[in-house]
């Protein structure tokens, strides 16, 4: 598993336990981990773009499960506000969001 240049992994939920890793604690499955990682600025990544959702963008009030993506393009974050959203399937895009995604 890769981590961005900089993240941190702060807290690992283990069914009903929560651990602080140290250097020699594994990650199962199922578990969630909560991380801390450097600010995302678009300008210093090629793979990634921003889009601006105006209330007729065609994903518009649409959930990410909704839009049939092609293979190659995924929806990597949400910006709402000063809210970052880590999308998942049922995620509605609202007007006014900024949905980065990855090509």
């Amino acid at each position: 598993m890769n981590f961005p240049t900089g993240s941190l992994a702060l807290m690992i939920k283990r069914d009903k336990d929560t651990l602080i890793p140290r250097g020699n604690t594994r990650i199962l499955t199922g578990d969630t981990i909560i991380l801390s990682v450097p600010a995302y600025h678009s300008e210093n990544d090629g793979k990634l773009k921003e889009i601006q959702i105006e209330p007729d963008h065609d994903w518009c009030n649409s959930s990410i499960a909704e839009l049939n993506l092609p293979q190659n393009i995924l929806i990597a974050l949400i910006k709402r506000g000063d809210e970052n959203i880590i999308p998942q399937g049922g995620a509605v895009i609202h007007p006014g969001d900024q949905v980065v995604i990855y090509k």
